[in-house]
């Protein structure tokens, strides 16, 4: 916040947009929760009430109206004074304070003293007239008795005093200067004057409170009549008749004398009086008194409808007296408290104050770390609310599940009376233990307790976790192994099929291209040795070799073709096929019927089939001359049939070149169906095409 005031001290006059406020009239409408922030404003006006070293709030009177201005700057407090006339120049912003979008202020960025005038006296006024709201930023008098003084909860830098008078009662807020252990409290019960002023509203988080009174120093309170020497020396609440409730909420100090009978969440108590009747305090903030304890107490009257309470109440333990010994617990049915006995769930009042004793089966006690003395109590249908906060150890030995019998004060737990609630509630009714005799465990807990029963589901969880964690474990850790041992036998059947097709081109490159090669160095010795004798038998033999080595380099093609071909791979047969005769067929028509699976047949076959699937079309379109080639497969059994059959010029398979005229396709085809011992037939007829058909053993 220190820093946005910054920010807007030092940014240059000329960068605020719009109008310029220059009176008091206008600026009050931009203020408040409902104002506009932002707004520049430049006015002159008389100090009504200063500034102090503890707040930067003042008020100026201009033009007839009062505003409240803020000062966030030091230097500027010391220089102001009532009277001072001056002319402010500042800004409005928004001031966060949690709550709705907050408060805007007046700021002032610098502050000019021009005169100054006799200052105005405060006025001499009632509270009633400030509460209606007649003096806003007005310096007012009134008189009154203070009826309580406390810190507030949320800003320990203020005290705030309760003042009466008439019947009326108002809060007033005074800065505590920093470091100071100062505290009003002593003035409960005097008579003062005190000197403030009057604002609408308040900007802090109590938004909501209207016409208050602001005092800037202890120094303002007067003090006409002292309070009594001795604080206990009040009025007893015996002294208290109520023509109206209401009236009770401006009352001063009361006073009780009794024997405490109970001491709950360390802050509140109960005495039995003198006269029998049953009083509730809730005290300030000192410790609580023990049970048995004969005391004194003083402190602000209140009403629950049943009886008059104390709150915010002192004590003190009366002199020379001994601790009372505790009244006898009377047996009691939880029913008894609840019901009215014939079915229908009430409260019943009267037990309150009474000792009374309950047995019933202990469902909860305080958790690890909890110092409440909570403990509950199944009693038959009914769940008791045991408090054993100020006598701990009495409890320390409650299990749950156990059976006891507890004794105690019962205390009927009932709201404060308030003017918007016409008729308080019973909220709660609660056995307050007095002390560890008053717990008794009649039985333990069965060994099958809920809590052993968490335990053993707690286990059984675990261990599910980690049978689940291990059958995890162990499956990554087979998962692993088989990825290993898939990798290696992928190794080593990568391995397996590199030397089964090395071993493959080794065959075929002996059977086919050695075997051609060796024909060829014969006949070319054959053509040597009758190149002188007879030239024209020397010539057959060159062409023959010719034509061998043309059959040589075919294989050879096919050999690099099939390493170079992924058609093994294919998942279809029919794919495969049209991928390895492609080159051969751009201009022939092609058909191909192969209801064959692939993983029907090992890679042998596969690689014999492809071969003599591309031999046969070859020897179709190249010798045969066709535009048309059919090839057709099928599965008989245990053997793969499958035929190519085309429109070519056709052949005489009786007359037929072989070899020995150069042609080695149909003579290779021949060789590997025997390697295979498979058959081979073939249909053909000069200007009638041909068709091959094969039978293989898969």
């Amino acid at each position: 916040m220190k820093l946005a005031w910054l920010i807007l001290a030092l940014a240059p006059t000329t960068a605020w947009c719009g109008d310029v406020i220059t009176n008091v009239t206008d600026l009050l409408p931009c203020l408040g929760y409902d104002g506009k922030e932002a707004l520049e404003f430049s006015l002159r006006g008389t100090v009504v009430w200063a500034p102090s070293p503890l707040t930067q709030n003042f008020c100026v009177k201009a033009d007839g109206n009062y505003v409240r201005l803020v000062s966030p700057y030091g230097w500027q407090q010391k220089h102001l004074a009532a009277g001072d006339i001056i002319h402010a120049h500042g800004k409005t912003i928004r001031i966060d304070n949690g709550i709705d979008n907050g408060f805007v202020n007046a700021n002032c960025l610098s502050i000019k003293i021009i005169g100054h005038v006799e200052p105005e006296q405060p006025i001499d006024t009632t509270i009633n007239d400030i509460l209606t709201g007649r003096h806003h930023f007005y310096p007012v008098r009134i008189r009154g008795t203070v009826r309580d003084v406390f810190i507030d909860e949320i800003d320990h830098g203020y005290q705030h005093v309760v003042l009466s008078a008439d019947r009326k009662s108002i809060a007033f807020a005074i800065p505590i200067p920093k470091g100071s252990a100062t505290s009003l409290g002593d003035l409960v019960g005097a008579e003062v004057r005190v000197t403030g002023s009057c604002l609408p509203c308040s900007n802090g988080f109590r938004h909501l409170s209207k016409n208050v009174l602001y005092l800037h120093s202890a120094n303002e309170i007067k003090i006409i009549t002292p309070p009594p020497c001795d604080p206990f020396a009040v009025p007893p609440i015996e002294s208290i008749h109520l023509n109206e409730t209401a009236a009770i909420m401006n009352l001063g100090r009361h006073s009780a004398k009794g024997v405490v009978i109970a001491v709950w969440q360390k802050r509140d108590f109960a005495i039995k009086a003198e006269n029998g009747n049953i009083v509730n305090a809730s005290l300030a903030d000192s410790p609580p008194p023990v049970c048995g304890d004969r005391v004194d107490i003083a402190g602000l009257p209140d009403t629950d409808l049943y009886r008059i309470n104390l709150r915010r109440a002192i004590w003190r333990k009366q002199p020379g007296s001994a601790r009372q010994e505790l009244e006898r617990a009377e047996p009691m049915d939880a029913a008894t408290l609840f019901s009215d006995g014939k079915g229908h769930n009430e409260i019943n009042p009267i037990f309150h104050g009474k000792a009374i004793s309950l047995r019933g089966l202990v469902t909860g006690v305080p958790s690890a770390g909890m110092n409440d003395g909570i403990v509950r109590l199944q009693c038959g249908d009914f769940a008791m609310t045991v408090d054993a906060g100020a006598t701990p150890g009495a409890i320390k030995k409650l299990e749950v599940g156990c059976e006891a019998e507890i004794s105690g004060t019962c205390i009927v737990k009932t709201d404060s009376w308030h003017p918007n609630e016409p008729l308080p509630r019973i909220h709660d009714v609660v056995l307050v233990v007095r002390g560890p005799s008053d717990v008794k465990i009649l039985a333990p807990p069965p060994w099958w307790t809920p809590g052993r029963f968490l335990v053993l589901v707690a286990v059984l969880l675990a261990a599910l976790v980690a049978f689940i964690l291990w059958n995890v474990l162990l499956r990554r850790l087979a998962d692993r192994r088989g990825r290993e041992l898939m990798r290696t036998r992928l190794s080593q059947e990568e391995s397996k099929l590199k030397v089964q097709e090395r071993t493959r081109i080794a065959v075929e490159l002996h059977d086919t291209i050695a075997q051609n090669l060796t024909g060829v160095s014969l006949e070319i010795d054959s053509a040597e040795q009758l190149a002188a004798k007879n030239p024209d038998a020397m010539m057959k033999h060159l062409g023959m070799a010719a034509r061998t080595l043309q059959s040589c380099r075919n294989e050879l093609r096919n050999c690099l073709w099939d390493l170079r071909s992924r058609a093994l791979e294919e998942a279809d047969l029919n794919e495969a096929i049209r991928r390895t005769i492609a080159p051969l067929v751009s201009d022939v028509d092609l058909a191909i019927r192969f209801n064959v699976p692939r993983k029907a047949l090992s890679d042998d076959i596969a690689h014999v089939l492809m071969r003599i699937v591309r031999e046969l079309v070859q020897n179709a379109v190249r010798h045969g001359g066709a535009s048309q080639v059919k090839i057709a497969g099928s599965l008989d059994g245990d053997s793969l049939r499958f035929s190519v059959n085309d429109n070519g010029r056709g052949f005489d398979p009786a007359t037929r070149p072989g070899v020995m005229q150069g042609h080695f396709g149909l003579q290779g085809i021949h060789e590997r169906v025997n390697q295979l011992n498979g058959e081979l037939s073939i249909e053909s007829a000069p200007r009638k095409g041909a068709k091959v058909s094969i039978r293989l053993k898969v």
